[in-house]
């Protein structure tokens, strides 16, 4: 048990501990005294050796946890082996139940909720009923996208014939760009061929002048002649080009054609002409798909039915075991509830009806008070009631882990805080419990009591925890907790109540 003045620094202990396991904390915190923050815990060990293996952690009855923060980095280890933040989170829900980060809100998860019910039924059951779950999720999911791709696909003519419109224009990915180039190409070559007689002509007047020009220096004379030849060879090679298959390979009129078509189509299937072969390839998609579909329909419809069979069976065998279950809990849980301050709440456990769908979920209701209807317990509980009722829970279930509890008490008082007590107490019995409670009802069960105190020293404030090993201590930190000071009435008033207990 934890207690002390409020800001004297309690929850820092906590902030500790959460950041040794893997959370965050304020980097403000060093920087003051020192460049660097150091936090180590050692749990008994009940982590598997498997996880330790799995890792290859050195094993030990002991898990030591240290973690060092930087401005710029953090270590941690595990029995001095460095580890990453992924192994330590593995490792810490083996160790330590969060009441701040997980334990009022749990309850409300499905997962959790099964888990209350499941613990005890036998596993394999457990393993079959969820394989042939997974087996008939599957086939329903694969039976619904078959019955969808053959709804679309009602008017198979209509995709036949875009396909065929398609493929008859011998589409590749850059139809419509070489089909462009082609046409341009023959436009050039008309235009040329229009143009080339007068060209030709300038070509020969050039060479006729230049073979009148006799007296030039040698250098020059080399160069008229060697324009001379070019201009001989290019005629010749133009004539070529003019009179070849090249020129006149593809018609100007059956390439518009082809052009037409492909904007034509682009239209249809409202892409541009450049996507008309992604289309053609999505069609050639889609028709298998269909294929694939309509061979498969009998064959997965057929093991639907048989998983649904397995499933139903199974699912009444698992049921039975649950409904025997969950009546387990609700007669266990109802005395346990006078620890809640709740004499007249009354749990049920709604299991699942198996469907289509195969929703798994468990509903916890509550009935709060006779004559109240029951509704679902994240309706009709507040927070602390909800953190308690885990509490609770966490019981039944005998888990293990160490728990931190901050403040597990708030908003209560008197006889509620006594009966808080006794819950901690029972849970204390098997496990660990690290508690911060503000109530000397709940402080007085403690085995352990430890107290925070906060000091100013050289105008920086300091935190320091103490165990209250003497019996006067204690009685004055419960006298303070029960009366807000001390004095001979407040502590003798302690010495009773604890007398009490003991």
């Amino acid at each position: 048990m934890i207690s002390g003045e409020s800001g004297a620094g309690k929850s820092l202990l906590f902030q500790a501990i959460r950041y040794c396991l893997g959370g965050n904390i304020d980097k403000s915190y060093i920087g003051v005294w020192s460049d660097e923050m150091h936090v180590s815990i050692i749990f008994k060990n009940i982590v598997p050796v498997s996880i330790y293996e799995d890792y290859d952690i050195p094993v030990s009855d002991k898990v030591s946890i240290s973690h060092t923060l930087r401005q710029k980095s953090r270590a941690c280890h595990i029995n001095g082996k460095k580890v990453s933040q992924s192994v330590l989170k593995h490792f810490k829900q083996y160790l330590i139940l969060d009441s701040k980060q997980s334990q009022s809100q749990q309850l409300l998860k499905p997962s959790f909720q099964a888990k209350l019910i499941d613990q005890s039924i036998d596993q394999s059951l457990i393993d079959d009923y969820h394989q042939a779950y997974q087996s008939y999720q599957s086939l329903f999911k694969r039976s619904e996208e078959i019955a969808k791709i053959l709804i679309d696909a009602e008017d198979k003519e209509w995709l036949s014939y875009q396909l065929k419109e398609l493929e008859e224009c011998e589409l590749t990915e850059d139809s419509y760009e070489v089909t462009s180039q082609e046409i341009k190409q023959i436009q050039d070559s008309q235009l040329l061929q229009q143009q080339w007689p007068d060209i030709q002509a300038q070509l020969y007047q050039v060479k006729k002048s230049i073979q009148r020009i006799n007296s030039v220096p040698q250098a020059i004379d080399d160069q008229f002649k060697g324009y001379s030849a070019y201009a001989d060879s290019l005629m010749s090679d133009v004539e070529h080009y003019l009179h070849s298959d090249q020129a006149s390979r593809y018609t100007y009129e059956l390439l518009q054609q082809k052009m037409t078509l492909l904007n034509d189509l682009a239209r249809k299937h409202r892409v541009a002409p450049s996507q008309l072969y992604a289309v053609h390839q999505s069609l050639v998609e889609r028709k298998e798909e269909i294929s694939v579909a309509e061979s498969e329909q009998a064959s997965v419809l057929s093991a639907l039915q048989n998983a649904k069979k397995v499933l139903t069976r199974l699912d009444k065998t698992f049921m039975q075991a649950r409904e025997k279950e969950a009546q387990a809990l609700e007669k266990w849980i109802k005395p346990n509830l006078l620890l809640l301050g709740m004499e007249n709440a009354t749990l049920m456990i709604q299991l699942p009806v198996l469907s289509e769908k195969m929703d798994t979920e468990i509903q916890y209701q509550m009935q709060t008070n006779p004559g109240q209807c029951f509704k679902d317990i994240k309706y009709c509980l507040s927070g602390g009631e909800l953190s308690r009722l885990n509490l609770l829970l966490m019981v039944y279930m005998g888990d293990k882990r160490t728990m931190l509890l901050d403040e597990v008490d708030a908003g209560v008082s008197g006889v509620v805080g006594h009966k808080i007590r006794q819950l901690l107490v029972g849970i204390a019995k098997q496990r660990q419990v690290v508690a911060i409670s503000h109530l000397a009802q709940v402080a007085l069960g403690a085995n352990d009591h430890y107290m925070v105190e906060k000091q100013v020293l050289d105008q920086q404030v300091l935190s320091s925890i103490r165990q209250l090993m003497s019996t006067e201590s204690r009685y004055q930190e419960l006298a303070r907790l029960m009366c807000g000071i001390v004095n001979d009435s407040s502590t003798e008033k302690a010495k009773m109540l604890l007398s009490e207990l003991t």
